[in-house]
């Protein structure tokens, strides 16, 4: 199962392939792709979907500070010995439309959203007309990890 990962420059690892399912809408796709480790996030940033990741948070009616970039990369800087981050990006038609910033505990394996218990406000960030399909993305990228 391809995610369709189409990000110049970037290298995904190869357990991305097992993320949630491309949905096709029309003659666009929705495509997942998952981020898993702070120098690919940090170079998605820069290069790649992530670029987009303010003008999302200002898009999503429901977007705090805590689904920012601001917010979540000192978080994953500043606990990055505790905690792998791993992002799950959505895109539609090469857009990013959601994101999902988690990451996971190194000590126990365990999968929690980005500042862990640390923030009051933890969820995913989509464009409304997309946070549906974001959702069901996240929920089957949860259950097949």
């Amino acid at each position: 199962m391809s995610t369709g990962i189409d990000i110049p420059g970037l290298e995904f690892a190869p357990r991305a392939a097992r993320g949630a399912p491309n949905k096709t809408v029309g003659e666009l796709t929705y495509t997942t792709h998952q981020l898993n480790d702070l120098p690919e996030i940090e170079e998605a940033r820069q290069v790649g979907l992530l670029k987009s990741w303010e003008d999302l948070l200002d898009a999503d009616p429901a977007g705090t500070l805590f689904q920012g970039p601001v917010w979540c990369m000192e978080w994953y800087r500043t606990y990055y010995q505790r905690y792998r981050p791993c992002m799950l990006l959505v895109s539609y038609g090469g857009s990013l439309v959601g994101l999902v910033p988690l990451a996971v505990e190194r000590a126990t394996g365990a999968m929690v959203f980005a500042s862990a218990n640390m923030s009051d406000y933890r969820d995913v960030l989509a464009l409304p007309q997309h946070k549906q399909t974001v959702v069901t993305q996240f929920i089957h990228f949860f259950d097949t990890s």
